[in-house]
């Protein structure tokens, strides 16, 4: 395809009939013939063959080729193949004609990087060498030029293309006929002495150095969070660029609020420069930080007691058994009504395979002391009559045990929570059928935990069970009650006002369709995709913006709209409260996130407007979806969104061996409420999605379309090669689509050596002469009137 890199394939007389008697080298350098041409070429010589010159080039949409290099020069390096000819091919187009370049996959104090040697001519001077080298000591003047290259090169090739060693050389070594010597350049660079070679790392700072206390602190944090060189950082460097992302935000708040700095995360990605940081930053002595007092924020009650006794009333308990009382999230109000409408929605039962010495009755114990320690676990949601649903925590709520023969006695307790208003949002099972081992069954509701807390907890109880035994005052962390303080203050009136611009005059059509509008989605069935994730490093994109960006194209596809709305869950742990990264308790927040993707705009515009949206609703985030649906009629019709999408850093897989997860209890139930739902894991160079999906609303084969779309977004907007491309003109045929196609279309179409008016002729007088010929609006016609009106028109 035009633009592409591929290689040089040669047809014509000038071609050999190919290697005398040397089959192996023969198969391996002429070919049959590509589908493409061989359709072209279709009966004028079957045996003919192309030669593979082994050249890289690029087709250009004026019919010229442009060359790359040679294709015997790819390397693999981190699991991504590099062409060295593309990379030297964009390099020697910023030297003078004059000078030289060759870039190597060398070995540098036991790691593999790419290194980029450039000679220049004899009239340019350059320093003379400190050792007996060809490779020449770096100076100012080469670290501008290097630095000036590579960041040209930045804009187009991606980030793990791009050399982290720039070496200057006095001459490049050649072969005896006059070709480069490649070996001998790597065996130049391994001979470089390994206190030398940092100094051709281009690692030098942005700007100035850090200069006063706060940029000083804020400098060493960044380099504890991204794990890079405190002296490579200075003050115009940007949070992003240099690797960070919106979980190493939450990071560097939490590090910040340890050293009495006040960041928050919405601030680090609107100053993320390290100097419009610091200017932003205040000392945490400014915030207070008061001890929330029980019953306290619930201040509109006509009478405590009398709504105490309401409560207890409805959760069963002794009045005096009720520790403290305050309202739901909103996010815990929509949980519970999915769950009243739709029972075992939102609770999910976690199987872990505890080691085989547990020592039942020491675990059990460990579970009361966490269970103790934090609210959280003693918590009922209960919906009274004058107020809002409120959390009603309990002074002691321990875990009633029930040990079982099978995992299969265990399952009917995820039906069975709450069993009324005010009921346990937890039950603890231990089983052992005494053959396959011993089983922590876990069920818990989606109200109580997220996916952040979850580990925290799972880790206090193993630390309860494997060390002394810990008090409830050493387990507990930031109280929860702070993070309802800090909703109760949210101003209402603002968030109103955001949503309604946010949301106003949409248009969008929900992907996918229900069968009626009725219809109650459960997501029972599920799939793992698996994408490739290209590094960006030296980009104030995140991946997860490129996420977003790839799932709303998708949606466009599917959807024929440019307006785009769906629902993503995020963690709402970047809400500025203190400790909230060690919080036990439920903060993700669900969000219609609404992207207008103008056709006309390019990869790199979209992927800006993208991430402000995102910076911009992350704001409002904790509003509440029910507040934003009854707004008014575009905030209504907006969520009515039908796809989910939430977004992770790291692997879902624990490697924790104390807790081996056997099984998830959440798809082939009706745990997911929405049609359509995707938990994003961003790895190590790979993106695992895992996809619920109602299989009544989108069959299996074709959600495995929709993701091999997702894929091929993520793809386009990852590549530094589309950035300057319109959004129009992104390709959305997958590799996939492209062979069904082809299937398709393998057989020839016969071909037809009649004209219609003589088919409709024969075919009128095989037929009955008054029958109906065409039915249109405005007027019918019998065979023998369309015969009698197509003669007169011939």
């Amino acid at each position: 395809p035009i633009g592409c890199l591929g290689e040089l394939l040669i047809d014509g007389p000038i071609v050999s009939r190919g290697y005398l008697n040397l089959p192996e080298r023969m198969a391996q350098s002429f070919v049959p013939p590509p589908p493409c041409v061989e359709r072209i070429l279709r009966g004028v010589d079957p045996d003919r063959k192309l030669y593979k010159t082994g050249d890289l080039v690029c087709y250009n949409s004026d019919g010229t080729l442009t060359y790359f290099g040679r294709k015997d020069t790819q390397v693999k390096l981190n699991g991504q193949r590099i062409e060295l000819g593309e990379i030297e091919h964009h390099v020697e187009k910023n030297l003078p004609e004059s000078w030289l370049s060759a870039v190597e996959l060398i070995v540098s104090e036991g790691r593999k990087s790419l290194a980029c040697f450039v000679c220049a001519d004899a009239d340019v001077s350059l320093p003379d060498s400190s050792h007996e080298s060809i490779i020449l000591d770096i100076d100012d003047v080469f670290r501008a030029l290097a630095k000036a290259l590579e960041q040209d090169l930045s804009t187009v090739v991606p980030a793990y293309m791009v050399p982290s060693m720039w070496l200057p050389i006095r001459k490049m070594p050649l072969t005896p006929s006059g070709k480069l010597d490649r070996r001998s350049l790597r065996l130049l660079a391994q001979a470089v002495p390994t206190e030398l070679m940092s100094s051709y790392k281009l690692a030098s700072k942005s700007g100035r150095a850090p200069s006063s206390e706060v940029e000083k602190q804020l400098a060493s944090m960044w380099a504890h969070v991204l794990n890079i060189d405190l002296a490579s950082i200075g003050v115009e460097d940007h949070f992003f660029r240099l690797g960070g992302d919106s979980i190493n935000a939450m990071r560097l708040v939490t590090l910040a609020r340890q050293s009495d700095i006040s960041l928050t995360v919405a601030s680090i990605f609107q100053k993320a420069t390290l100097l419009d940081m610091a200017n932003s930053a205040f000392p945490m002595s400014k915030v207070t930080a008061t001890a929330v007092q029980p019953f306290s924020l619930l201040p509109n009650v006509a009478s405590m007691d009398v709504l105490r006794q309401e409560v207890a009333a409805f959760a069963r308990v002794d009045i005096d058994a009720i520790q403290d009382m305050y309202p739901c999230t909103a996010t815990q109000e929509g949980l519970m009504a999915l769950s009243t409408r739709q029972p075992g929605a939102y609770v999910a039962q976690l199987v872990y395979r505890l080691p085989d010495n547990i020592d039942a009755d020491r675990f059990k114990r460990a579970c009361h002391l966490v269970v103790q320690a934090e609210p959280t676990l003693r918590t009922r949601i209960v919906h009274a009559d004058d107020v809002r649903s409120v959390q009603v925590v309990l002074a002691d709520d321990a875990p009633q045990w029930s040990t079982v023969s099978s995992l299969s006695d265990a399952e009917q307790s995820r039906r069975l929570i709450p069993l009324h208003n005010g009921g346990r949002l937890t039950d603890y099972n231990l089983v052992d059928d005494g053959s396959t081992g011993v089983f922590f069954v876990w069920t818990i509701h989606h109200a109580l935990y997220d996916g952040w807390c979850l580990p925290l907890i799972l880790d206090k109880i193993k630390r309860c069970y494997q060390e002394a035994p810990l008090s409830p005052a050493q387990l507990s962390g930031p109280s929860y009650s702070n993070f309802i303080r800090y909703l109760a203050g949210i101003d209402l009136d603002q968030a109103r006002g955001f949503w309604k611009s946010h949301l106003s005059n949409v248009s969008a059509q929900h992907f996918p369709r229900l069968p009626s509008p009725d219809y109650q989605a459960s997501a029972s069935s599920m799939m793992i995709h698996k994408a490739d994730l290209i590094p960006q490093t030296g980009s104030e994109i995140t991946t997860a913006t490129r996420i977003r960006t790839a799932w709303a194209l998708t949606v466009s596809t599917y959807s024929a709209a440019d307006d785009v709305v769906f629902w993503e869950t995020v963690t709402g742990r970047d809400a500025p409260v203190p400790g909230i990264e060690e919080m036990v308790g439920v903060t993700l927040a669900t969000v219609p996130m609404r992207m207008v993707l103008e056709p006309s705009k390019t990869v790199a515009e979209l992927l800006g407007y993208v991430q402000a949206q995102s910076a911009a609703v992350r704001t409002h985030q904790h509003t509440g979806i029910q507040y934003i649906r009854r707004i008014n009629v575009d905030t209504a019709l907006a969520c009515g969104a039908q796809n989910l999408v939430a977004i992770n850093h790291g692997s879902r897989e624990s490697t924790d061996s104390f807790w081996d997860e056997e099984t998830n209890e959440m798809a082939g139930t009706n745990f997911y409420s929405y049609p359509l739902m995707l938990s994003c894991h961003i790895g190590d160079g790979e993106l695992e999605t895992v996809v619920h999906f109602d299989p009544d609303v989108i069959s299996a084969s074709q959600m495995q379309r929709v993701m091999d779309q997702f894929a091929l977004m993520l793809e386009s907007v990852s590549s530094s090669e589309l950035m300057n491309e319109k959004v129009e003109d992104l390709s959305t045929l997958t590799p996939n689509d492209l062979q069904t196609l082809q299937d398709m279309n393998h057989a020839e179409t016969p071909l037809v050596n009649r004209l219609i008016h003589h088919a409709i002729q024969d075919r009128g007088i095989i037929q009955a002469q008054d029958k109906l010929a065409i039915h249109a609006w405005d007027q019918d016609l019998t065979y023998a009137e369309l015969d009698s009106q197509s003669t007169r028109l011939a």
